[in-house]
């Protein structure tokens, strides 16, 4: 190559002066005609960077002109990353090439993107600058960018779809996966991009009928069982189609499928329900809008003995029996054609004139404008029920003539059958108590018997004994309860028969018998010993009296009287113990009582025998009806309850009396008392003391039974007898360390003339 001179002519006949050295090394002319056709812009610059050599393709990238180069160093020119050119530089400079796109700028402050490829001139070896080329790639970059944009816009296209789109190569490897595909697969795109489609597949020989169909007919549709990432199997449509190039070859698969699992769900249900109702013991017929039955099921013609044909295309008048008044079917009508749901027990006739009874229900179905267009009716043959009910009602007025309670439950206790004599010994209605268990109402479950008849009855099959249960009023009654299981035609345990009688009257009639007779031999005896007494205290009261007179003055004074006045209190008990078995004259002698201005009376001495630590409060309201009773007796009566509050608050306390009227429903027995319905006056005598143990509240009106170091035992047993003799009952509420309240009923005028025709009143 000959010497480059120093001075080049450009193109346009410009001369740019000093841009060769003459250690450049360049071609004759037609290397130079070839720089100029070659449509990059090339520049050669020396090891400092400063523009040597720049050809016209170079000027219209950058829309320089000669001046604006002379003297300029390529990346001062061109380049505002000054980093990256420097590093492109070092690498010329050690003999290396470099080529990447950047952004190189232009006249104006503009700028264009450029593909650079630069490459080490060398001389003898040695690096003395460098050939650049610029090649403009705007266009270039403007036709990657649409073909990005058209690719995102049929990607958007794709993964809007609510289709499932996959695309797989001609060996079915995925390729793409649309967003529709990811929800339904529960895989992400990059997942699955480079694997082969048999993963997305419940069969794994799906994939391969697709294939092998769609190399016969170019397109395949159907059903396919899928699989998602967690495992679950679900049904699609499927509907795949070869993708072809230019040529016509086959380069890949693209499938486009629809999750179809609720669809065959219903389908499924759709086929089970006509399954069912097919097989369905119960009668199924469907008629349109008109009553034309459309559809009947075998249960309806085994049943009516009507076939299929003869029933479709008729109405449902074939089994009309004429045991309907025109107003049921009236009614019947109304309700479906209001598109409500008709329930009812009919009279229908078969073919061969017959009848069965039919339990119906008849229901309108609507149309999406909520309009009816079809009714089914399902009727269940309940003939036999029917039969039996009327037996049951039979026996049920047999069983309803006996006093006793007749229960049926069943093996959970809960109750199925329940006679009026049940209702009249409980309270609780028929109605009331079937459906609930036996023991939670009746409350039987802490009773020891209860507990023994539940095991004795898996053993034994029955059981015999007593319970204490409760009336619906609280009230507690005993019965004798058997108790008996009963058995089906199989042998199976399905019910218990269980039959109490009340046998509470008897129980108290026993208890207050034998109270009786305690208290008529402890009556007996008390008796006998206080005439004895009295015959004996008698004759030592006469003669301390007489010692007294003839030893007033004398030392041996004070001891008689100390004497008398021991004497004196055993006469006070053998006076106490005589009122206590006495049933005589004094009880007769009764007087109409006003209880505050007895009260009233009486206040001060009861008051006199309370300690002071003891308050008294008494509450007898002036409108109280009056009584009859025997003045002194009710002052005992009083004087003796408020005597055992005082002594039950040693370290002081409250004492209360209240008085009122209440009326007492129905007759009914207490332990020594016949209580009788009517008004009574209620006197309730309460302290705050240390109250009654639950095991003495049954003693403490047994005469001589005491819990006091000093008591006599007569205080209560008198209380118990002067209430009963005023036709009376006494109730007792206590609880230890809680106080007591003893409440008294006496009756009033008018009520105790209704329960006694012997009282004498003494005006």
């Amino acid at each position: 190559m000959s010497m480059i001179q120093n001075e080049f002519v450009h193109p346009q006949n410009q001369k740019i002066p000093n841009l060769f050295l003459s250690n450049f090394e360049v071609a004759d002319s037609k290397i130079t005609a070839l720089i100029e056709m070659i449509d990059a812009g090339i520049v050669i610059v020396d090891n400092n960077n400063i523009i040597q050599f720049a050809n016209e393709k170079f000027f219209s990238i950058v829309n320089f002109s000669l001046n604006d180069i002379v003297g300029q160093t390529l990346e001062n020119l061109l380049f505002r990353d000054q980093k990256s050119i420097s590093v492109g530089n070092r690498s010329l400079k050690r003999g290396r090439t470099i080529c990447q796109e950047c952004r190189i700028r232009k006249k104006n402050d503009g700028s264009v993107v450029v593909r650079l490829s630069a490459a080490p001139v060398k001389n003898s070896g040695e690096v003395v600058g460098s050939i650049w080329l610029f090649t403009d790639i705007a266009r270039e970059k403007k036709f990657e960018n649409a073909l990005i944009e058209t690719k995102n816009f049929a990607q958007n296209i794709i993964d809007s779809s609510l289709d499932m789109i996959i695309a797989v190569s001609m060996d079915r490897i995925i390729i793409e996966f649309n967003r529709a595909a990811e929800n339904n697969f529960g895989y992400k795109r990059d997942e699955v991009i480079g694997k082969h489609v048999r993963l997305l597949y419940a069969d794994s020989d799906n994939s391969s009928l697709v294939v092998n169909a769609l190399k016969d007919d170019g397109r395949w549709e159907g059903e396919v069982r899928n699989k998602r990432k967690n495992g679950e199997t679900f049904f699609s449509y499927l509907s795949a189609s070869l993708m072809c190039n230019e040529m016509g070859f086959p380069v890949g698969i693209m499938g486009v499928s629809r999750d179809i699992t609720e669809r065959k769900t219903f389908e499924d249900g759709i086929n089970k329900l006509s399954n069912a109702i097919e097989h369905l013991a119960d009668c199924v017929f469907i008629t349109d809008d008109k009553g034309i039955i459309e559809y009947v099921n075998p249960a309806f013609t085994e049943l009516t003995g009507y076939t299929r044909n003869e029933a479709i295309g008729n109405t449902p008048r074939i089994v009309k029996s004429g045991k309907h008044s025109a107003e049921f079917y009236r009614t019947m009508w109304h309700t479906i054609a209001s598109g409500l749901v008709f329930r009812a027990e009919v009279v229908n006739k078969k073919k061969d004139e017959s009848l069965y009874y039919e339990e119906i229900t008849i229901s309108p179905i609507k149309d999406s404008k909520n309009e009816v267009r079809y009714f089914v009716s399902t009727g269940r043959n309940i003939t036999e029920r029917k039969i039996a009910e009327k037996k049951l009602q039979e026996y049920a007025r047999i069983l309803d003539l006996t006093d006793d309670a007749i229960i049926m439950t069943d093996l959970n206790r809960k109750i199925i059958f329940w006679n009026q004599g049940a209702e009249k010994m409980y309270g609780w209605t028929s109605v009331e108590v079937v459906g609930r268990k036996v023991d939670d109402f009746l409350k039987i479950q802490h009773d020891p018997n209860f507990k023994n008849a539940r095991q004795t009855i898996k053993n034994r099959k029955c059981w015999q004994g007593e319970l204490n249960q409760y009336n619906k009023s609280g009230q507690a009654i005993v019965v004798s309860s058997r108790w008996s299981l009963l058995h089906d035609d199989r042998g199976e345990q399905v019910s218990l028969l269980i039959i109490n009688t009340d046998i509470s009257a008897r129980k108290r009639m026993e208890i207050q018998l034998a109270r009786s007779r305690k208290m008529e031999s402890l009556g007996s005896m008390a008796s006998g010993i206080a005439h004895d007494l009295n015959n004996i205290f008698t004759p030592i009261l006469v003669s301390i009296e007489s010692l007294k007179i003839e030893n007033q003055n004398a030392p041996v004074y004070a001891g008689l009287q100390k004497l008398e006045s021991y004497v004196s209190k055993g006469v006070d008990l053998v006076k106490q113990i005589i009122s206590f078995t006495t049933t005589g004259s004094e009880h007769r002698e009764l007087k109409k009582i006003y209880l505050h201005e007895f009260c009233d009376a009486t206040h001060d001495m009861i008051a006199e025998t309370i300690s002071k630590s003891v308050m008294i409060h008494v509450n007898i309201p002036k409108d109280i009806p009056p009584i009859l009773a025997n003045p002194s007796q009710l002052f005992q009566v009083m004087m003796n309850l408020c005597v055992n509050a005082r002594d039950a608050m040693p370290q002081g306390g409250v004492l209360t009396v209240n008085a009122a009227k209440t009326f007492v429903e129905g007759n009914y027995s207490l332990p020594g008392f016949e209580v009788k319905e009517g008004e009574y006056i209620n006197i309730s005598v309460s302290d705050t003391g240390v109250g009654i143990s639950e095991e003495k509240l049954d003693k403490i009106f047994d005469p001589f039974f005491t819990t006091k170091p000093k008591g006599t035992g007569l205080g209560l047993s008198t209380v118990f007898s002067i209430v009963r003799r005023h036709n009376g009952f006494i109730q007792v509420n206590s609880k230890v360390n809680a106080g007591t309240t003893f409440n008294v009923f006496l009756p009033t005028i008018q009520t105790l003339a209704s329960v006694s025709k012997e009282i004498e009143l003494v005006q």
